[in-house]
């Protein structure tokens, strides 16, 4: 039964030996097939891909040399660099069987855990590029911030109970009065992009990019849910209430992959905006507010990006859907690939009357371990040619009011914390469970802002206490090296006087 694999393996390494998966090269034509190869930080040799083919193929494979040649030398999407994707054409001298035939081929090469998962995709939207738009094209125009002054009496009072739910003020008050450094932080918010004229988000925006391949030149705002993200994120993590306007340490990086005017976004968009987040490298914070259909192709390519911007560095967080999607697995979607996962997390939507009750779809409340109250937030938008307060509600809001806090926590100290070591605090110091109607969810807690930057600030006095410290005996060990044995060392004489 081994044996005709055994000879197709026999007979293709030496010829294939020298050869090795990827070369770089421009993206392919639209015929082209586009490879996905989920490798854990290095590519997968040729010679070493024939051999899991010609040893766990289920023997029912043409594994002919015109067929398996495709994937040779397939060159590197550059696009999608960053998520490792590769291009393969079809019908060509170095390929010269049909899409169908590369497909069933790649489809059919049995996945490594932590090492090889591969499928195939013929959408060609995916090879194209996005755009860069630096700058925040923006006239510096400014109005009172929206998130924190709703021009709606009834808005005004659902923003002060939130704040209320959320103990924002006591950490904004903890963050005024800070002892500590504060640095710089990027957020990174995939959605409809921002509007043009931003109002209180002026000079917050570092630089736009436009993922929607199909809609490059336009990149504003024109449905307003990414704007209305933005301004929240801005508004808790520039701790707005306090700070001079010139003192920002949160900067916005908005990446539309979506135009609005449909009900979600394309996958490969997002997977553009992702791939766009990992290449300028210093994002903080990702914000990826989508619940994508699920199949084997999504399941993959989300993992593979998720799993590569966490190893970026980056505390990725995502959302729960807010309607009731028909999903073929919940095993595949953007909560359950966050489990166990460290540096990333996944938010739901609670609601304001009563922040422990669900109120977006409760679906994945078994991949969720944090919760805010977000059914009547208060966010800026642009409505005509006016900057204005607008009720905005659901997972958006829910992972934005969490973002926002991770950038506050992240923004403190003179060095970039650890994803995990964020995603911790905030959720232990989330004290109140959480119902989906009359059934308790197990480990689902609220936010609470201004615990968690209270536990965060004595974390971060304790670190660096701990490395001055650490300098400190460096320098007196350096000091005392070579000296005679009867002089103290001032540490040890330290420590004898203080024990009792």
């Amino acid at each position: 039964m081994h044996g005709p694999r055994r000879a197709v393996y026999r007979v293709l390494v030496p010829l294939l030996l020298a050869n090795s998966l990827p070369r770089l090269a421009h993206a392919a034509n639209s015929d082209a097939v586009v490879v996905y190869a989920s490798i854990d930080r290095k590519p997968l040799s040729f010679t070493r891909l024939l051999k899991v083919l010609a040893h766990k193929s289920d023997g029912e494979q043409d594994l002919s040399w015109e067929r398996i040649k495709c994937l040779k030398d397939p060159s590197r999407h550059e696009v999608l660099a960053k998520i490792c994707t590769f291009i393969i054409q079809p019908e060509t001298e170095s390929c010269p069987v049909p899409i169908d035939s590369i497909c069933d081929l790649v489809n059919s090469i049995p996945a490594e855990e932590g090492v090889f998962e591969a499928t195939c995709s013929r959408d060609v939207s995916l090879l194209r590029s996005g755009e860069i738009v630096q700058g925040n094209s923006t006239d510096g125009s400014t109005t009172d911030p929206a998130f924190f002054y709703p021009s709606i009496a009834e808005l005004a009072a659902d923003q002060e109970r939130l704040f209320d739910e959320l103990d924002l003020v006591r950490g904004w008050r903890l963050v005024k009065n800070l002892r500590l450094p504060r640095r710089e932080v990027t957020v990174a918010v995939l959605s409809t992009g921002a509007a043009t004229k931003y109002g209180d988000l002026a000079g917050e925006v570092v630089s736009r990019y436009n993922a929607v391949g199909r809609d490059t030149e336009n990149v504003s705002d024109i449905n307003g849910h990414g704007t209305a993200m933005l301004s929240i994120v801005d508004g808790i993590g520039n701790n707005r209430r306090y700070h001079e306007s010139n003192n920002a340490k949160v900067k916005l990086f908005p990446v539309k992959v979506d135009t609005g005017v449909t009900e979600s976004t394309h996958l490969s968009d997002l997977l553009r905006g992702v791939n766009r987040i990992m290449q300028v490298e210093k994002v903080d914070v990702a914000i990826i507010p989508y619940v994508t259909e699920s199949n084997k192709h999504t399941d993959m390519l989300l993992k593979q990006a998720t799993r590569r911007l966490v190893d970026s560095g980056a505390l990725v967080l995502v959302t729960t859907a807010d309607r009731n999607m028909r999903l073929d697995s919940y095993f595949v979607t953007p909560c359950h690939l966050a489990m166990n996962k460290l540096g990333m997390l996944c938010v739901a939507s609670t609601t304001l009357e009563d922040p422990t009750k669900l109120y977006s779809s409760s679906k994945h409340s078994d991949y969720i371990p944090l919760a805010a109250p977000s059914s009547s937030v208060a966010a800026g938008a642009v409505r005509g040619k006016y900057y204005s307060s607008i009720r905005f509600r659901g997972g958006g809001a829910a992972v934005a009011l969490v973002g926002g806090a991770a950038a506050l926590m992240s923004s403190i100290g003179s060095t970039k914390p650890d994803p995990y070591d964020v995603v911790r605090v905030l959720i232990h110091e989330a004290p109140r469970g959480v119902q989906d109607g009359d059934r308790q969810l197990m480990d689902v807690n609220v936010t609470n802002i201004g615990r968690a930057v209270e536990a965060w600030l004595q974390l971060s006095l304790e670190l660096q206490e701990r490395a001055e410290r650490g300098v400190i005996k460096e320098a007196h060990r350096k000091r005392n090296k070579g000296m005679p044995g009867h002089v103290f060392d001032l540490d040890a004489m330290v420590i004898r006087l203080t024990v009792p």
